[in-house]
């Protein structure tokens, strides 16, 4: 949940994109081992915040190892409500890890 939830925050304020691309962002996960990065073209989702080689060689330079995963699931599905300043509800549902999800806001 953590992992998962930092991705979310990372591509919602560092990289300033709408809740839904946020929510189908390829993730960058680690759990007490290698980290795992999925792989855009396998999952289909977006284009990565870590999609960059020289993050990537930065991480492994650091002592990470990096792994690819074709996708995260089933452990990173996700889905979020955003507030709006002036009270408008945003709703996202992982499309491409789940991909009959479905959102719903109940106002």
């Amino acid at each position: 949940i953590i992992g998962t939830v930092a991705n979310l925050v990372a591509a919602l304020l560092a990289a300033s994109l709408p809740l839904q691309q946020a929510v189908d962002s390829p993730r960058l996960v680690a759990r007490n081992g290698p980290a795992w990065l999925e792989n855009e073209q396998q999952c289909g989702c977006r284009p990565s915040l870590f999609d960059d080689a020289s993050l990537t060689a930065e991480l492994r330079q650091r002592g990470m190892q990096i792994e690819s995963a074709a996708t995260l699931r089933p452990y990173t599905y996700l889905m979020a409500v955003s507030i709006a300043d002036n009270g408008t509800l945003a709703a996202a549902a992982d499309t491409h890890r789940m991909p009959t999800a479905q959102a719903l806001v109940a106002v």
